[in-house]
């Protein structure tokens, strides 16, 4: 009994590791959701923008430079490998646009994986302690 009792701890211990590893995923997805919403609120301030419009333009995190805008007809946009390409207002709108819904997809799919964790450790707890009143009432103490 106390082999089984030694299995379901690890057990419980690597789904709570596997919980924690999922949780710091989905905390790293909802910061890239939150920078593609940003990014998508931006594009949609560009449209309207005109030749010669101000802006602050980010450079890092927080941190800005004024620029006047010259053409929102060809933005670049980084593609992979350190390689980046010029594209038209619609089609960095349509690519933010297939991210955001990959990230939110890929946030529904570790939030399901997640519910699945909680409620396996739960079953074992329940076993566990299941276990551990069976072997009080068997074994009481004098």
């Amino acid at each position: 009994m106390i082999k089984i009792d030694q299995t379901k701890m690890l057990q419980l211990e690597i789904l709570k590791e596997q919980g924690q590893q999922m949780a710091q995923q989905k905390a790293q997805i909802s910061m890239q959701v939150q920078e593609l919403e940003y990014t998508q609120n931006t594009i949609k301030d560009l449209k309207n923008a005109k030749k010669g419009t101000e802006m602050m333009i980010p450079i890092g995190t927080g941190m800005y430079v004024k620029g006047k805008i010259e053409s929102v007809d060809d933005i670049i946009t980084a593609i992979g490998g350190n390689v980046a390409v010029g594209k038209t207002l619609d089609d960095v709108k349509e690519i933010i646009n297939e991210r955001l819904k990959k990230m939110k997809e890929l946030e529904l799919q570790i939030d399901s994986e997640l519910k699945n964790i909680d409620s396996e450790g739960e079953k074992l707890v329940k076993e566990l302690q299941s276990v551990q009143e069976k072997d009080v009432a068997c074994n009481p103490k004098p």
